[in-house]
């Protein structure tokens, strides 16, 4: 089945928001994925300096600090493999580093995977 479109969110780091253990502010959003299905989670915010991470149903994760050398943007990008709950959680790169952000979700059967399906 294909995605029908990304889940976009917008929101901020700052007091009042969880932590992690290392300190730095951080969101989380979940997202259910299936065997196969291609993630990808995209980061941007011109107040802070973006760190994203994902984390699968058994704690396998992707994480980006800076995409392609862009201090404000971060991307993750994943084909699942399992089923369950996944955990897409925004941060910053240093402790304290708070301000607003943009985050697109999007999800689904990578298109070769799609076709294939058509064709059966």
């Amino acid at each position: 089945m294909a995605s029908s479109g990304p889940r976009v969110e917008s929101g901020s780091l700052g007091q009042g928001d969880g932590t992690l253990q290392s300190g730095e502010f951080a969101d989380v959003y979940t997202v259910q994925g299936s065997p196969g299905e291609q993630l990808t989670a995209t980061l941007s915010s011109s107040d802070f300096d973006t760190y994203l991470i994902v984390r699968g149903p058994s704690e396998d994760r992707g994480e980006n600090d800076d995409l392609e050398d862009r201090p404000g943007e971060s991307e993750v990008s994943l084909t699942l493999t399992e089923s369950g709950e996944y955990r897409v959680i925004v941060t910053s790169y240093s402790v304290g580093e708070q301000g607003s952000y943009d985050l697109r979700i999007a999800q689904g059967v990578p298109a070769r995977a799609a076709q294939e399906d058509r064709d059966v």
